[in-house]
């Protein structure tokens, strides 16, 4: 008895000793998470995978640049009319009303931003793949004791216990975000439109694994940047959680608005029936910011003949909607708009600022990535390749990649859709070159364009590596040369544009790569890669090495 009367007068007059000790206590209740991983990404659809790129359309007469993430699950009202896409909970973490959060610039995307290393992470408990998965999120309010430290917490079934024990408590502030969960390999490319706009890749918690999602839509004053925000948001009454059947709360969701894609339906002499979609031609009504703006857009058609050019339609109101029909079934994607791409007739007209400098594409007389040559590094937002008809290149470049491929490269451009009229086993479309085939790669951009690849066999290469370089690289040899390959696989020793050999850091010094005539083998350095069939293709890795190359320029 007597001691523990002690005890407390010890504990009166050291206060010091109290307060650690009611931390101690605090630490052993304290909630926390063990991290197991990153997401893995099987379940994702192909739009949360890779480079995510844009795709392009029109707005009264502009051209519009669009982003597309994938189908969305909608609800709708007891008529079978569209209520909206469910918005889902994110949660925030604040201490005293100041957020557990902050931003900091992005070495990695200039002019961009990311959270720092020290802040909690949004909580999320729903990915893509999954029925009741949304991209749209509001925006939950986490307040957290004195004792919390970052990312102690990352599952929402531990932060519901911690909201139990009275210590956290939540605030559904009703304002909703746009941000797509992605793979955490992803990146979105910048495009040409608005590239001053910052679309943040935020860090999220889902079940103790780590994900990602880009920042798109949003109030005006969160993460400290100016962003287009969300439409108005439907509230009803119902369940939040599918689990949480007895809770009554307000329930949002997103409006949504139309997109028209062209469709051309063929139908051969045999009966044979096929649907083909051109690119760029979604026609919009809408530009973000403005009333009925929605990145939930409900998928409409409009049918177009096949040649149907670029440009034939530059707003809704130069098709019949009596001939847009709806996507059956029902068809709802999350389809958010960057912006707009200035129409242009010279590279003065697109000068926003910004580097590298845009340039006008005089074919489509809008402004546009700058035009690159031969096995430089392409994409929307990073270059396009030079159409420009030569010599080595009668049909210009293209710019495609692999299946398995995350970058992008200019190679001969051949089409596709002609006949091979070589009988023997080589392919007229790439000069009946031996070795070489026009395939047609899952990500050609330009329409209807193959490019010419060398075929090869992975098999032998290193078991270890997989990898057959050497098929890739044609004999140097003095006395190996083969007269039988003209121009179109060996480039003369100072070639002109598109191709340069000394801007092309991967390619061998002229020494080196000679043949007695002068010429040099312009498949050099590609690599044999397993996709759909075996290719010779620049690997992802040649596009670092260029960037890296124009940095030290």
């Amino acid at each position: 008895m007597l001691s523990g009367v002690v005890m407390r007068l010890r504990l009166l007059r050291t206060p010091g000793l109290v307060l650690l000790l009611a931390l101690a206590a605090c630490d052993e209740d304290r909630p926390e998470d063990e991290a197991f991983g990153v997401v893995d990404p099987e379940d994702f659809p192909d739009a949360g995978l890779g480079s995510l790129e844009p795709t392009y359309g029109f707005h009264e007469g502009e051209r519009a640049e669009f982003y597309r993430f994938g189908d969305v699950g909608v609800v709708l009202n007891d008529d079978g009319k569209l209520q909206g896409a469910p918005v889902n909970a994110m949660y925030w973490f604040y201490r005293d009303g100041e957020p557990l959060f902050d931003y900091e610039a992005d070495p990695d995307h200039p002019g961009g931003y990311r959270l720092t290393e020290e802040s909690q992470y949004p909580i999320i408990d729903y990915l893509p793949g999954r029925e009741d998965y949304s991209p749209y999120w509001q925006l939950v309010r986490v307040e957290v004791p004195s004792y919390y430290e970052a990312n102690d917490v990352k599952s929402l079934a531990t932060l519901r216990d911690a909201v139990d024990s009275a210590d956290f408590s939540l605030d559904r502030t009703g304002d909703a975000i746009h941000c797509p969960v992605v793979d955490s390999e992803a990146e979105l490319l910048q495009g040409v439109s608005n590239r001053d706009r910052v679309l943040p890749r935020v860090p999220l918690w889902f079940r103790r694994l780590k994900t990602y999602c880009y920042l798109f839509e949003r109030p005006d004053d969160f993460l400290g940047a100016e962003g287009f925000p969300m439409p108005a948001a439907c509230v009803r009454v119902g369940p939040d959680d599918p689990a949480d059947t007895d809770v009554d709360c307000q329930v949002l969701s997103i409006p949504g608005m139309e997109l028209h894609f062209p469709r051309i339906r063929v139908e051969y002499d045999t009966g044979e029936k096929f649907e083909a979609f051109p690119p760029d031609g979604i026609l919009t009504e809408f530009l973000p910011g403005a009333d009925g703006y929605s990145p939930l857009a409900r998928v409409f058609y409009y049918r177009v003949v096949p040649g149907f050019p670029f440009g034939g339609y530059t707003s809704l109101s130069d098709i019949d909607p009596s001939l847009s029909e709806p996507a059956d079934p029902e068809m709802y994607q999350d389809y958010p708009l960057r912006g707009t791409v200035p129409a242009c007739t010279t590279s003065a007209d697109c000068d926003d600022g910004l580097s590298p400098p845009l340039a006008c594409n005089t074919e489509t007389g809008y402004c546009d990535a700058p035009p690159v040559g031969y096995a430089q590094h392409c994409g929307p937002g990073i270059a396009r390749c030079d159409a420009t008809p030569s010599a080595n290149f009668p049909m210009g470049l293209a710019c495609t990649s692999l299946r398995i491929q995350v970058e992008r490269f200019c190679y001969r451009r051949c089409d596709w859709e002609e006949d091979d009229t070589d009988s023997g086993p080589n392919d007229s479309r790439c000069d009946s070159i031996p070795g070489m085939t026009c395939a047609r790669t899952l990500r050609v951009i330009e329409e209807n364009a193959g490019v010419c690849l060398r075929e090869c066999n992975s098999l032998r290469g290193a078991p270890e590596t997989v990898a057959a370089n050497s098929e890739c690289e044609l004999d140097m040899g003095d006395d190996e040369f083969d007269s039988d390959l003209d121009g179109a696989i060996y480039g003369p020793a100072n070639p002109t544009a598109p191709f340069d050999l000394d801007d092309n850091p991967f390619e061998a010094s002229r020494e080196d790569a000679a043949e007695p005539d002068g010429r040099v083998d312009l498949m050099e350095g590609t690599t044999c890669l397993v996709s759909s069939r075996d290719l010779c293709a620049w690997p992802d890795s040649r596009a670092e090495a260029l960037r890296q190359a124009g940095a030290g320029q």
